[in-house]
C-alpha cells in the first residue's frame, strides 16, 4: 500500500517534467528500451540536483598544503 505513494510522484515528474507522456515506439523490447532511457535520464537528473543541494566538503583522507608527506 505505502510503496504505491511513493512511485506515483516518480510518474508524475516523468510526464510534466520530463515531457514523457507515452510510448513512442512499438513492441515489448522497444518499449522497455525507452523507458530504461526514460529512468536513466530521471535519475540523472535527480542525482544532478542531489550533488548540487550537498555542502561541498573535502574527503577524510585529502591532505593539506601544510601536511607534511609521510615517508614509506
Amino acid at each position: 500500500m505505502f510503496s504505491s505513494r511513493r512511485i506515483e510522484p516518480v510518474f508524475g515528474i516523468i510526464k510534466s517534467a520530463l515531457g514523457f507522456a507515452r510510448s513512442h515506439l512499438r513492441g515489448l523490447a522497444n518499449v522497455t528500451a525507452e523507458w530504461t532511457l526514460i529512468a536513466l535520464a530521471y535519475n540523472g537528473r535527480r542525482l544532478h540536483r542531489l550533488r548540487l543541494a550537498r555542502p561541498q566538503t573535502p574527503p577524510p583522507h585529502a591532505q593539506t598544503a601544510d601536511a607534511k608527506p609521510t615517508g614509506c
